[in-house]
Formats: C-alpha cells, structure tokens, sequence
C-alpha cells in the first residue's frame, strides 16, 4: 500500500467520521496539527485511532507521534508494511 493510498483513506475517513468536509480534504496537509488546527480533543484522537486500527488492520500504539496527519500517515505506512512482511 502506498503512502498516497493511507492519505487518500485517512482523509476520507476524516470527512466521513469526524464531517470535516468544511475544512476540506486538499487543505489537510502533511503539517496539519489535529489539535491545534482542527480542533481535535483526546476523545477525537481515541476515536480516529481505533477506527484506523480498524480500517487497516494495525494497532497504532498510543506512545506512536501522531500529532499531525503526516505523522498519522507514517505511523500507519509502517504498521502496514510491517503486517506485510509478517504475512510472507
């Protein structure tokens, strides 16, 4: 899976889940704090967090830095690479 394939699926997921259709999927980008820049509460995060453990099949460790949605990304692009290779 490719890293512009989690971006497109978390960002979706954003828009479904959390409606931030407002703010827009081109406007997130790499830098955007989900606290600071879309108004995101721990319950937010928790939330984001389990339903992307879900939706990709990793566990995304709560010690993991996910403040930004590139950080989100990586952190997902390693958990699925890593369930990739375990798979083989």
């Amino acid at each position: 899976m490719t890293r512009s394939c989690i971006e497109k699926k978390v960002k979706r997921c954003l828009e479904d889940s959390f409606q931030y259709k407002a703010v827009g999927s081109k406007r997130i980008k790499a830098g955007t704090d989900f606290i600071c820049d879309l108004g995101f509460d721990a319950s937010d995060m928790s939330e984001l967090l389990f339903s992307l453990d879900k939706k990709f099949g990793i566990r995304i460790r709560k010690n993991d830095k996910v403040e930004t949605f590139g950080e989100l990304v990586s952190s997902i692009l390693v958990g699925v690479t890593k369930r990739q290779i375990s798979k083989t």
